[in-house]
């Protein structure tokens, strides 16, 4: 293929959504081409910013916040698995969860999910200790902090047990 007709639909590629260098690079394996002929189209698309680390990371981890409800650390490993640089990941990553609000988020689903394991346990008899712990197990496979889950989980089920001594 000719370097002309590859770049147009490499633009087109990115124009349809944000992308990291690697992503790029696959996209060009699948079209055959190789190691250092990559460098100079993946140089193109930076300089007439079409890809851009740094806007790839906050998007990639507001998306995933908001739409997977990946955590922290599970979106910060998805990052570095991608060859972006550490210390932007970190930062914009840290960023993002504090802008949307990752404890808000947690907590919301936390609520949900909690609410729906006390009626299980009342509705099929099973130890709602025991399933609180495997949901506090599964968030934290999700990527959010330990101590986060932990400690809202916790918040959670007191008040449902204050409204349940009201009632």
């Amino acid at each position: 293929m000719e370097k002309e007709k590859i770049y147009k639909q490499l633009r087109s590629y990115c124009n349809r959504a944000e992308r990291c260098p690697m992503d790029i690079e696959v996209w060009l394996r699948k079209k055959e081409i190789e190691g250092s002929d990559c460098k100079p189209f993946i140089e193109q698309l930076q300089e007439e910013g079409l890809i851009d680390e740094n806007r790839f990371i906050r998007a990639f981890a507001s998306d995933k916040l908001r739409f997977s409800h990946w955590g922290y650390y599970k979106i910060r490993r998805e990052l570095l698995m991608r060859n972006l640089p550490e210390y932007p990941v970190e930062q914009i990553t840290q960023q993002v969860m504090e802008e949307e609000g990752e404890e808000e988020i947690l907590k919301h689903l936390l609520e949900k999910r909690l609410f729906l394991k006390l009626q299980e346990s009342e509705d099929q008899g099973k130890n709602f200790d025991e399933e609180v712990w495997k949901l506090f197990d599964y968030f934290v496979n999700k990527g959010f902090k330990k101590e986060m889950v932990v400690t809202l989980g916790k918040a959670i089920l007191n008040q449902f047990n204050q409204e349940l001594g009201q009632k």
